[in-house]
């Protein structure tokens, strides 16, 4: 029913030097279009000369100690960076939905995947989930992911770090399928004999094809 990939390994990674400008009428109308990003999210770019590095990643532990910089988050000064993977997926997959799952980015983040923009995200502390399904390539065309993370703003009270600081999974699940964190079980528990219990317990479910199904859901819970 589902094929959990988890994509930890080999990004590419840089600091940001300078911002993305469109300034010409061109360059407006394209980057507009689907899948026309400009800079580090084309498909086109050049990141050879990026570090590689795996995630879980905090870029923070790298750079010095300042007096000026924020007492609270360890006297560590804040940047703008990017993070940048490329991956194929086999077209067996094909017809499968897919969801890209972001466990956390500090601070602030912008996601985009083969060059366009589907997520922005204002919080550490949340995950991200992203349906991709209309943006995967299958076969030898490569996807792009690209992340930019904006650590300049703080939001909690202490060493927060900067960057994707848990793992990034993608999850290819059947068209009919349950939502992602889509169950749920009350644990108010009614003891019926002495040896069963009953529980209440639900689950979201989604249907990618939006064609008429036939589901039955069994769950078991587990001591």
């Amino acid at each position: 029913m589902r094929t959990v990939f988890l994509l930890d390994k080999d990004w590419k990674f840089s600091v940001e030097k300078e911002k993305i400008h469109v300034k010409t009428h061109e360059a407006s109308y394209a980057s507009c279009k689907s899948g026309g990003c400009i800079g580090p999210a084309s498909r086109s770019f050049d990141d050879s000369e990026w570090k590689r590095v795996d995630v879980p990643h905090d870029y923070l532990v790298e750079t010095p100690f300042s007096p000026e910089a924020s007492h609270s988050h360890g006297y560590k000064s804040g940047a703008d960076f990017w993070y940048r993977k490329s991956f194929k997926m086999d077209k067996k997959y094909a017809g499968m939905h897919f969801l890209l799952c972001f466990e956390g980015i500090s601070v602030f983040s912008e996601i985009y995947v083969n060059g366009s923009l589907v997520e922005r995200s204002f919080s550490a502390y949340c995950e991200i989930p992203i349906d991709i399904t209309d943006r995967i390539h299958f076969g030898d065309k490569p996807n792009i992911i690209l992340v930019h993370v904006d650590a300049q703003s703080e939001e909690g009270w202490w060493y927060e770090g900067a960057g994707i600081y848990r793992h990034v999974r993608l999850y290819a699940k059947a068209p009919l399928h349950i939502a992602h964190n889509g169950l749920w079980v009350n644990p108010v528990l009614k003891k019926t004999t002495e040896n069963d219990w009953l529980v209440n317990c639900e689950a979201a479910v989604e249907n990618s094809e939006y064609t008429e199904n036939n589901l039955e859901i069994k769950f078991t819970v587990f001591d």
